[in-house]
């Protein structure tokens, strides 16, 4: 009897220890690498059927994405400085990378856009989850409420031909649960995943996978283009396609597979297009992006883009 409380007591012990060790190694991480970005997305943020069958933000809300608070503003939209007047509107397209996750506002690169042109309203309608199907609908909403609108840019990224995002998946596993709570609170996690594993590279193969003939899905998201394309051309509105590269593909120096399949299909289908790959080259392809991020831009990258796009709407 004595010797199993003894192993209890032991264990207890234990697993106390332990316990504070890695609760003194998360904030000596947060300490040393404050650079590590969350990477969780709040939820309750998010509402169904804002554009047709598509979600958006709740109008006049606040929450967290990837650890930075946000708010957004009357129509549902991340909540930027804009001006009071003006001529006219120019409509962005995007998902969580033009949004913008992981860094405050005023330093994304629609807010360094809307900062360049003070007689144009930008609005940034981009969403963490957008697909080329989001944006389809998106537009059709946006033209119905706003004829001001001069201007449509999409600044695509090569995971934007994936299926709709929706508030209801699949139950989610304890260990999926589990996971889902250490990106959102634990930066000794992430500096573990990215220290042992090569996210960012498994993301890139994966997604870059997809750009292939014959794909129906790809063809299915890249005709979604074409319809607004064909949309924008009623009414008169320029649409441009600015297309952004991956890490790993900077870091290799190669995998330009899916930019040249793109390039192609906008070029047959009178879509302007700029491929910005050749922007990024300059440093090390991480010094880009978010911490271990396979895409999202870091605020470097954000003004490296907000750079040639200001150079391309002028």
């Amino acid at each position: 009897m004595a010797r199993a409380k003894t192993e209890i007591w032991f264990t207890a012990y234990l697993l106390a220890t332990s316990l504070l060790v890695l609760i003194a190694m998360e904030f000596a991480v947060r300490a040393l690498f404050p650079h590590i970005n969350y990477q969780g997305v709040q939820q309750s943020l998010f509402v169904e059927g804002k554009f047709n069958q598509t979600m958006g933000l709740a109008s006049n809300s606040s929450g967290e994405i990837f650890g930075i608070d946000i708010r957004t503003d009357e129509h549902g939209f991340r909540k930027m400085v804009q001006p009071d007047n003006y001529e006219n509107s120019w409509l962005l397209l995007g998902d969580s990378v033009t949004f913008g996750v992981g860094i405050d506002t005023e330093l994304i690169f629609p807010q360094l856009i809307q900062n360049e042109f003070q007689r144009i309203k930008i609005w940034n309608t981009a969403i963490v989850g957008y697909s080329t199907l989001d944006y389809l609908n998106v537009v059709d909403v946006m033209l119905r409420k706003h004829n001001d609108i001069k201007k449509v840019v999409l600044s695509f990224c090569l995971n934007d031909v994936y299926g709709n995002l929706s508030l209801n998946p699949t139950k989610n596993s304890m260990k999926e649960k589990l996971f889902s709570f250490l990106r959102s609170n634990s930066k000794l996690y992430l500096l573990i995943k990215k220290s042992f594993f090569d996210r960012s590279k498994a993301h890139a193969l994966y997604d870059l996978g997809l750009y292939k003939d014959g794909n129906s899905d790809i063809d299915k998201h890249l005709s979604a283009l074409t319809s607004i394309k064909s949309q924008l051309d009623e009414s008169g509105i320029d649409f441009l396609v600015v297309i952004l590269p991956y890490e790993y593909q900077l870091r290799v120096g190669e995998l330009k597979a899916p930019q040249d399949l793109l390039s192609s299909f906008f070029a047959k289908h009178n879509i302007e297009s700029i491929d910005l790959y050749g922007e990024f080259t300059e440093l090390n392809s991480e010094a880009y992006f978010l911490y271990g991020d396979p895409m999202h831009l870091s605020l470097l990258g954000h003004k490296v883009v907000a750079k040639k796009m200001v150079e391309i709407l002028q």
